[in-house]
């Protein structure tokens, strides 16, 4: 790389003036490149000369991005290959991301991913709010195209999405549900029909497999995750515990995993676990039944209320079974006051992830606190 001498003396960007002449200084491809003239050169004739060259490096940097970008596949192909990937594909949430993913695929899937900028990413993710996407929702996108750049790329280099916007989500409503409709819930569903195996004779007559996962959930808080990978190992009905499988979930995973903690089973879980040992309820199933269930239970308890007088227009508001996750997280935080037993019991890192969980009971919680308070000032 050629620099300018001690003999050389600058009298204009990139212009220096030598005992022989005249040296211009100019950057091509990163690297400093000099040109001679002769004494009678005048300042303006140089200055002409270096104009000309940035034009024509900024051009060289358009024609090498424009090739670069002409031999790069399209985002569509670019997605099939992320999709692809073992990691990818060993995601818990994966059939998420598959359509998360499609959605990015119908946006931008012709163009090259190289040509896609911040800016488009943005547009995009305000083109879905607009069009009624939740925050959240909308935010879960950007989060798949972030790590589809990442898979695909590594982590250190260019992403576009990285300064794209993030909406800001609405403050957490409490999700949880009185008890007392869970166990209506619960009673309304089926308990020795469940769905027929093809090829055994009376199988709907073994039970329903999806009642006693929906029962796990809303005795133990389990995640429908975790209920996919329990074992034998994870329970003991004699001694009366449990451990909940480890969740495969986030970016990072930590240095030292959580110790698996036996649980204590209560006596509404224990008499879940077992109806699940016996139905041999083990292994990966469809959240999609869960959904189903539950919506056949929810409609049949709302027809029986509305039996009721006083309650003919009474509406059970649609659950999902997450819902029951934070039901239980609502109901051992009202019971207990206790959000680090909370947290232990959904495996929970964060104790602000885990208030959010337990967000309808916050309000009874603090009024036993402060009855306790007025009870302690009267001494």
């Amino acid at each position: 790389m050629t620099r300018p001498t001690a003999r050389e003396v600058r009298v204009a960007p990139n212009i220096y003036r030598t005992p022989h002449g005249w040296r211009v200084y100019a950057r091509r491809d990163g690297e400093l490149v000099a040109k001679r003239f002769p004494p009678d050169t005048t300042i303006e004739q140089l200055q002409t000369h270096v104009a000309a060259f940035r034009t024509e490096a900024d051009q060289a940097r358009k024609d090498r991005r424009a090739a670069t970008i002409a031999r790069a596949g399209t985002f569509a192909r670019d997605a099939e290959r992320y999709l692809e990937l073992k990691v990818v594909q060993a995601m818990p949430s994966y059939t998420d991301r598959v359509r998360q993913i499609g959605r990015w695929v119908k946006a931008f899937g012709k163009r090259p991913r190289a040509a896609i900028t911040t800016r488009d990413i943005d547009e995009q993710l305000q083109a879905w709010r607009d069009a009624g996407d939740a925050a959240s929702t909308v935010n879960l996108h950007r989060t798949a195209l972030m790590s589809l750049y990442t898979r695909l790329d590594g982590r250190s280099a260019a992403n576009p999405t990285r300064d794209a916007h993030k909406l800001e989500e609405p403050a957490p409503e409490p999700k949880g549900l009185p008890y007392e409709l869970i166990r209506q819930l619960i009673d309304a569903m089926p308990a020795d029909l469940g769905r027929p195996v093809k090829g055994v004779k009376g199988s709907r007559k073994l039970g329903s497999k999806t009642r006693a996962r929906l029962e796990i959930m809303a005795w133990t808080g389990m995640t429908p995750a975790q209920i996919k990978l329990l074992q034998p190992q994870h329970l003991n009905l004699k001694e009366r515990w449990y451990i909940s499988p480890a969740r495969n979930k986030g970016h990072r995973r930590p240095r030292h995993p959580r110790p698996l903690v036996k649980k204590p089973m209560t006596k509404d879980a224990h008499a879940a676990f077992a109806r699940f040992i016996k139905l041999k309820a083990w292994g990966p199933f469809s959240t999609r039944s869960l959904r189903h269930t539950l919506e056949r239970a929810r409609v049949k308890v709302q027809r029986e209320l509305r039996k009721t007088p006083g309650k003919r227009r009474v509406v059970v508001p649609t659950i999902r079974p997450y819902d029951l996750r934070h039901s239980f997280a609502t109901e051992l935080f009202r019971r207990t006051g206790n959000l680090p037993l909370v947290a232990e019991m959904l495996d929970h890192s964060s104790l602000q992830m885990t208030r959010r969980y337990a967000l309808g009971a916050v309000s009874d919680v603090l009024r036993q606190g402060m009855q306790q308070f007025e009870a302690g000032a009267g001494r």
